[in-house]
């Protein structure tokens, strides 16, 4: 074990030439030559609290250096310290007895001290303890002489050393049982199974995978003076655990212990082989012989078995072994050290775990068997999958003292079968051919088997495969065979069925059985009576009977039967397989079969050229009948595409075929459905009055859901037209145009009638179309305004008020009323209703007659408005001209007495609506209250449309001649009393 020690650094500055030590306690001590002396030096624990002396402290004076020398604890306070001092009589000292005193530390006299080293020993760390010394004069008179004394403290300094030197687990009796080993003991331990790192304060215990570590003892070692917390007591070292280590001088180290269950406790042998490689001289030829079993269960010794050496290795003294073992672990005999070994006997091999614990191992190379029987002989139907003649297990007794093997199986139509015979021979023996070993055998014909045991001893064994098969294996009639085809309708090979002895063989639905030959197939080695070359007549049953090889025999009974005649169940084209032909997912068919035709309708729109049609055939009449294009042959109808453009005239040919070869041919027509794709009504052909001129009104068919269902025709007509009596032009697809059609619609509100189109081939294939007519609404006016013209008295744009009569007949009628306001100021005249301009809503699809500007009066005037279908709608038009005053005169004759001297003539704007009169300054004033105003009598005159005036003419007003003052005059149209117009009248003076 690594120990630590402790160096000394004494340094002396002075020698000691010799020490009297005397007791300071109460004694006196007297100096010869001076007569300066101290009776006691004392440091009393009593008079020095909280110093931390402990006791008394004794001292020691050496009078020949005058020095007083004392040790206190390491733990003391050398500040602020009280001596009891007793001088000689006459001497006095300072610092004095009581006095409080300090020491300073001595700095370069001798002193021990310690090193960074250690020593691991308790008695060392004792012996070595570290000091310090300090130091404090003190002075002596008596009288003129004096003398000082150095008072020398000694105070050990205490330990630093908080390591843990050492740890280890001491496995004794009672002991650390759980470790299985005493490896992990500080004797016998190895360095790496025990890592103190006093950097990081972690202490590292590798212990064995299989100890138990929950209760474990240690045993540590620390400097003398330090404690351990917790104690060195049983611990559960699974989880770390953490032990504080205090120095002398209180100061602390912690160290985390991990004991890791890191020493393998593994001492397997996973592999043990002899190779070739490193037996070069032992004849392997090339063969490795690994263990045949390693048994490594339990607790107690191991056993590996090595697969058997055959005989021709005949030497097994000196093999080197290659071994695989658990890692960390060790073997003995070592890894391919070369090992003697003995057939039968086992070779010890010792395994040590990496904690270790050993193991023994039982090595056997076995011994060598010498028996070469057939144990057991077997043809399993697990091993023949593929041939159905070996339904069951068949176990082959031998025979001839067991030296042969005969099996017997129903033979193939081949002379040999292949089998892959399940063999057992003797333990430790081999054969050859090998056990499920496929071979092919000739029937009849031996095959040598030989077993060879262990030891190299062999023996012959003969297989022989023979067979019983007295089936037939076709019964069937050929076409090219005699006069099958030429008389007897057969047009292609036909197999029969054969279900147990029965053969059942079908042929064509027109087939003559008189005269047949059959061709006949039979398996190995077998036989058949009749010849299958002769004819036969086949109306009637038929018996054939067929020898096996081994003589065995089988009687069969033939019966001919006829199909019945072959048909096409469906016949249709599909969208899918034919992209862009218009097909759609509904067309009709029809299929004949008594007539052999087969009628298709689809779609007026259909592109006929290169159809591919979806063709089934009636299988639950006739199985395995196959549908074909064309009269003959095997064009298949579902892949090949025709042109049936013309196939209402040239027919397309299908055929049905049955298994036997039977067919029936089918005449295949599609006709394109009857599509009206245009009609319309024209003025031409329609003398109806109310039918406009040059108009021709063309209706929107709409085909329906399919070719099938009706379709409807919507057209729109004037509400000028007659409905009862219509003739209209229809054409379209697939039929023949109809010019001048009659039709006719009842009703007052909603039109409809039928029309029925039939295809120009095909008289029963027609379309039904329901004819929807609406009559279009009369028109309405929206808006109708007259443009401002000025100089015909129109001021601004007139806008009318329209009604309408709500009615849609051709009858229809509105009006159109304008009131024209007199505005234009200086116009006195009336407003001039001819040749004016207008505009009118709706415009576009719309047209009004008369045009703009209108000739003539638009009073009375009537407009037509007519659609671009010609509907109509006439209004007429009521022009009201606004009342207004053409003149406003105060005569001199209806005013006499006035002074005016003259007619007045009053002067009218008509766009403000004032008039505005001037008389003569001398006119004649109202006298008396109403000496500011002049009552005058005004003669007016009216125009517009039945006018009257409010005041009346020739009714006098008394009038204020200050220009401001105005009287109100309102004219009015007497046939509307809301068209009104008010004019303000003042009077001034010249």
């Amino acid at each position: 074990m690594k120990a630590f020690s402790f160096v000394k650094s004494i340094i002396f500055s002075f020698v000691l030439l010799s020490v009297i030590i005397f007791s300071c306690d109460k004694k006196s001590i007297i100096e010869d030559d001076l007569d300066v002396c101290i009776k006691s030096f004392e440091l009393l624990n009593s008079e020095n609290d909280q110093k931390n002396l402990g006791s008394d402290i004794k001292c020691d004076i050496d009078t020949e250096n005058y020095t007083i020398s004392l040790t206190v604890p390491s733990s003391a306070e050398l500040t602020g310290l009280k001596f009891n001092i007793t001088p000689c009589e006459g001497t006095t000292i300072s610092p004095a007895s009581g006095e409080e005193v300090d020491f300073e530390e001595v700095v370069g006299e001798p002193i021990e001290r310690e090193t960074a080293t250690y020593d691991v020993s308790e008695e060392s760390a004792k012996e070595h303890s570290p000091q310090q010394r300090y130091k404090k004069v003190f002075a002596l008179t008596k009288g003129d002489k004096s003398q000082d004394y150095t008072v020398y403290i000694i105070r050990p300094l205490a330990s630093a050393d908080n390591r843990i030197s050492a740890f280890e687990f001491k496995k004794e009796t009672g002991v650390n049982d759980g470790l299985k080993l005493t490896r992990s003991s500080a004797d016998e331990s190895r360095t790496s199974d025990v890592i103190i790192n006093h950097e990081d304060g972690t202490i590292k215990v590798k212990v064995s995978t299989a100890a138990d570590v929950t209760a474990l003892t240690p045993t540590i070692t620390k400097h003398a003076s330090a404690t351990i917390s917790p104690a060195e007591g049983v611990h559960n070292y699974a989880t770390p655990k953490i032990y504080t280590i205090t120095a002398q001088d209180g100061q602390t180290k912690e160290y985390t212990v991990s004991v890791a269950k890191d020493l393998s406790n593994d001492k397997i042998i996973t592999s043990f082989k002899f190779e070739h490689t490193q037996n070069p001289d032992k004849s392997f030829n090339n063969v490795d012989y690994s263990a045949a079993s390693i048994d490594s269960s339990g607790n107690g010794d191991g056993a590996v078995t090595i697969t058997k050496i055959p005989n021709t290795v005949l030497s097994l003294t000196g093999l080197k072994p290659t071994i695989v073992i658990s890692a960390n672990a060790s073997v003995n005999p070592e890894n391919q050290a070369p090992n003697g070994f003995t057939r039968g006997t086992p070779a010890v091999y010792t395994v040590t775990a990496q904690d270790g614990t050993t193991r023994n191992y039982n090595v056997t190379i076995p011994t060598l068997q010498a028996v070469t029987e057939i144990t057991s002989f077997k043809i399993l139907k697990t091993d023949h999958q593929s041939n159905s003649k070996i339904s069951t297990d068949m176990t082959i007794s031998p025979t001839n003292s067991g030296s042969d093997y005969t099996i017997v199986l129903d033979g193939e139509d081949q002379n040999t079968v292949s089998l892959s015979p399940e063999i057992v021979v003797s333990r430790g023996a081999t054969v050859n051919p090998g056990s499920k070993e496929q071979k092919e055998f000739t029937y009849g014909t031996p095959v040598t088997y030989t077993v060879t045991a262990e030891n190299g001893t062999a023996k012959s064994y003969s297989v022989t495969v023979k067979s019983s098969n007295s089936k037939m294996k076709s019964f069937k009639f050929k076409s090219a065979t005699g006069n099958n085809s030429s008389a007897g309708k057969i047009v292609k090979d036909v197999s029969g069925t054969i279900s147990g002895n029965t053969i059942t063989v079908n042929v064509p639905h027109d087939a003559e059985l008189n005269g047949l030959t059959p061709d006949i197939e039979l398996y190995n080695g077998a036989n058949v009576s009749p010849e299958a070359t002769t004819a036969q007549d086949f109306s009637s049953q038929k018996t054939y009977t067929v020898t096996a090889q081994d003589g065995s025999t089988s009687i069969y009974t033939v019966t001919i039967q006829k199909n019945t005649e072959p048909e096409i169940q469906s016949f249709t084209f599909t969208d899918s397989n034919n992209a862009g032909k218009n097909i759609g997912n509904n067309i009709g068919v029809e299929v004949k079969h008594s007539e052999g035709e087969i009628i298709v309708k689809v779609p007026y729109n259909t592109d006929l050229t290169v159809l591919t049609p979806t063709v089934t055939a009636n299988s639950s009449a006739l199985a395995g009948t196959q549908v074909y294009k064309g009269e003959s042959g095997t064009t298949e109808a579902n892949t090949s595409s025709a042109d049936f453009s013309n196939s209402h005239t040239t027919a397309v040919k299908y055929s049905a075929v049955g298994p036997a070869g039977g067919r029936k041919v089918y005449n295949v027509k599609v006709y394109k459905a009857p599509a009206i794709t245009e009609f319309k009504f024209e003025k031409s052909a329609n003398s109806d009055a109310g039918f406009p001129t040059g108009q021709t009104y063309t209706g929107t068919p709409n085909q329906g859901s399919s070719f099938s269902a009706n379709g409807t025709i919507a057209v729109t007509v004037a509400n000028t037209v007659d409905v009862a009596n219509l003739k209209a032009t229809i054409s379209g697809d697939n039929f023949t145009t109809l010019s001048n059609h009659n039709i006719s619609f009842s009703g007052s509100s909603s039109y409809s009638t039928t029309i029925t189109v039939q295809n120009e081939h095909l008289s029963s294939f027609t379309k039904t179309y329901t004819v929807n007519l609406t009559k279009e609404a009369a028109p309405k006016l929206t808006e109708f305004k007259i443009s401002a013209d000025t100089n015909k008295g129109i001021q601004s744009e007139i806008t009318g008020d329209i009604t309408d009569d709500d009615s849609n007949s051709a009858a229809a009628t509105g009006t159109i009323k304008l009131k024209f306001d007199h505005k234009v100021s200086n116009r006195n005249t009336e407003i001039n209703l001819d040749g004016l301009t207008y505009t009118s809503q709706p415009g576009t699809g719309h047209a009004l007659t008369p045009a703009s500007p209108v000739n003539g009066s638009i009073h009375n005037q009537q407009f037509t408005l007519t659609t671009t279908l010609g509907s109509k709608r006439v209004y007429t038009v009521t022009a009201v001209k606004g009342p207004f005053i053409k003149s406003f005169t105060f005569t001199d004759s209806s005013n006499n007495g006035k002074n005016l001297g003259a007619n007045v003539d009053g002067k009218i704007d008509h766009a403000a609506g004032t008039i505005t009169l001037e008389v003569p300054s001398g006119v004649t004033m109202d006298a008396g209250a109403s000496a500011n105003t002049v009552t005058l009598t005004p003669t007016i005159e009216l125009g517009g449309d039945s006018v009257t005036i409010d005041p009346a003419s020739a009714t006098a007003q008394a009038f204020t001649p200050d220009g401001s003052t105005a009287i109100q005059y309102t004219v009015t149209n007497s046939s509307d009393t809301t068209f009104t117009k008010v004019y303000q009248v003042t009077v001034s003076k010249k």
